[in-house]
């Protein structure tokens, strides 16, 4: 991997007179010499040259500033930018493009005891994933090639995990390792909030982070702020047994759902923990098993509920149903992901199917067809998987899948890891086209 067209050498070598404090003269040589040049035997003063060369090299940085810079990996394009540049993610160098849903590589984790990679998230730079033995462990690798950037050793069982291109989020199982855990996206800087425990999921925007029903709690909707961890409070969707099951995160809202106690999906305001909307999904009591949105809409999982439908489609303002469709007769719904163009989805066979939904359907009523294609046992059905805008992210066994979502190239924003603006989802990248 590469980038398609690398700067040259000694590019940052340019910006005469742009640094430090010039002691020399520069003086335009006026109108008429830019339009005619010097003539034969001129002597050029000085400040004359400094003029010409700090004005050649303005303008190759302003060349340079204006180009959309290429790589074949987005992890090369964030780590290579900075925040407001864009740039382009290309197809590999020779060969034929990736087709929808390639398998880009299958590596073993090197979480240590070598378990199953448990809610898989990426910054578009990095994965981080939990596990290993007693799942005390989690780890920060690169996203290009699995590689281990660290791995953290919690002491106790984690059993949620969220990462949001600014910090690492963590809670555990045990009464003795208290508090939503925060860590920087390297691994270092621990920090800790409040004292509840168990979580059942996690879901952050750089800004705010959510968990769902801690320990003793299985009706609890917990908002923190990130920057300096605190628990801001707690809402009660008042969620049947046994609880919540899914959550969901945007700029200002987050989304909820598990067993049906009358309704089936909740919405609360994160600033003032206020209940947004709550919606009953069609069908008889559908479990939720899990929640994406891409800041337009909110996309919800949930176990087969005849011809009604397993994924529903909700408008995010105010909860109104928009779509529903079946994956296949009988099969449940159990992970979604989402980018700007797709919904992710896997069944809940023995031998579970991915498949890819476009977002350009908008049509009313249960289908069983609107999907652009298929794959058959690629990705785990336990475990949440996540997109970076070029690729699908998975549990596959005790390795880590990369599935390509089959763009030609995409342009892609560099942002701040504690924007709650961005979306579809929270990475360091975000498609720009």
């Amino acid at each position: 991997m590469s980038e398609k067209y690398p700067r040259p050498t000694n590019a940052d070598k340019v910006g005469f007179r742009t640094s430090g404090t010039p002691s020399g003269p520069s003086t335009d040589p006026g109108t008429a010499i830019r339009a005619n040049g010097w003539a034969n035997g001129y002597t050029l003063p000085a400040a004359e040259l400094n003029f010409m060369q700090e004005l050649r090299s303005d303008m190759i940085q302003w060349c340079e500033n204006m180009s959309v810079r290429e790589w074949t990996d987005i992890s090369e394009g964030v780590a290579n930018t900075s925040v407001r540049d864009l740039f382009r993610v290309g197809p590999p160098a020779s060969g034929d493009l990736y087709s929808r849903l390639y398998l880009r590589y299958t590596t073993a984790t090197t979480i240590t005891g070598v378990t199953a990679p448990k809610d898989l998230h990426t910054d578009g730079e990095q994965l981080y994933y939990f596990g290993g033995t007693s799942d005390n462990y989690f780890v920060v690798a690169d996203a290009a090639d699995m590689s281990e950037v660290a791995e953290v050793n919690a002491g106790y069982a984690i059993v949620a995990l969220a990462a949001d291109g600014e910090w690492v989020w963590y809670s555990s199982s045990s009464a003795s390792h208290t508090g939503l855990r925060r860590y920087n996206r390297d691994g270092t800087t621990p920090a800790t909030a409040g004292t509840k425990y168990d979580y059942t999921k996690l879901a952050s925007n750089g800004s705010k982070v959510v968990g769902i029903s801690p320990n003793g709690d299985a009706d609890g909707v917990d908002i923190y702020t990130a920057a300096t961890p605190a628990l801001d409070g707690t809402c009660a969707p008042g969620c049947g047994s046994p609880g919540l099951r899914a959550v969901a995160i945007d700029a200002s809202q987050c989304y909820v759902g598990g067993n049906r106690n009358t309704y089936d999906v909740w919405a609360y305001n994160l600033s003032t923990r206020a209940e947004v909307w709550k919606i009953t999904l069609p069908g008889s009591t559908p479990v939720v098993n899990s929640i994406v949105t891409d800041g337009d809409f909110v996309y919800v999982g949930t176990d087969y509920n005849g011809s009604t439908g397993s994924i529903f489609c909700l408008r995010r303002t105010d909860g109104t149903l928009l779509w529903t469709i079946n994956l296949l007769s009988s099969v449940n719904t159990d992970q979604l992901a989402v980018d700007s163009n797709y919904l992710y989805a896997i069944d809940g066979q023995a031998t579970p199917d991915m498949y890819v939904i476009s977002l350009r359907y908008d049509a009313v009523g249960p289908t069983t067809a609107p999907w652009v294609d298929i794959q058959s046992n690629k990705l785990n059905k336990t475990y949440r998987i996540c997109c970076d805008g070029v690729s699908v992210f998975g549990a596959y066994g005790s390795t880590v899948r990369r599935l390509d979502c089959g763009y030609p190239t995409r342009t892609f924003l560099r942002v701040n890891g504690d924007d709650p603006q961005r979306r579809p989802f929270y990475t360091l990248a975000m498609p720009a086209d």
